[in-house]
């Protein structure tokens, strides 16, 4: 929720794919919406400096600008199977992973990618920081990465439960990650 509208993507009912809104948070009227597209009923998006960032489960992510629905730029990321949010933090759009194990940093302003680095498979919505991205994976694989150039700085691999990653979160120093049993 932001400058007086509300961004959402919602699943079709009958057939594959997401639709995203922009809704006038006073009346909840539509005041557009896009078509992420992609192979699956999933898409997320987070918000930076009048742009919505839309990535869908294909790896595609667009920048709209947040009050006319048009579309900026677009990148198709390497990987496949995306299913968890894009995460904004000072100009660089950070995608937690993908099925095949692939993390990347895409500049906000052009969609260039900056970086992209080998992780743990599956998706995790980043944790980050101006001196980290935190990611987390099934069987407690949890790792930071320079956001720089997506280095690894360290990983802490756990023992192994069953489940998926779980979104990581940083408080006053700390980084905090669940166990996914």
């Amino acid at each position: 929720v932001v400058d007086g509208k509300v961004y959402v993507t919602v699943r079709y009912a009958t057939v594959f794919g997401t639709e995203l809104y922009a809704l006038n948070a006073a009346d909840g009227a539509t005041v557009w919406s896009y078509p992420p597209g992609g192979s699956a009923n999933w898409s997320a998006i987070c918000y930076e400096n009048g742009r919505v960032f839309a990535l869908n489960n294909s790896g595609l992510l667009r920048a709209i600008d947040g009050d006319t629905g048009n579309v900026i730029w677009s990148r198709q990321l390497f990987g496949t199977n995306f299913t968890s949010a894009p995460t904004v933090f000072q100009g660089v759009i950070y995608i937690g992973g993908s099925a095949n194990g692939t993390a990347h940093a895409v500049s906000a302003e052009t969609g260039n990618v900056l970086w992209s680095a080998t992780v743990g498979a599956g998706s995790t919505t980043a944790a980050v920081t101006t001196d980290g991205v935190y990611l987390s994976y099934s069987c407690v694989d949890f790792s930071r990465l320079n956001p720089a150039d997506g280095s690894l700085i360290w990983r802490n691999y756990g023992a192994c439960g069953s489940g998926t990653g779980r979104a990581p979160a940083i408080y006053n120093g700390r980084a905090y990650v669940r166990s996914p049993s």
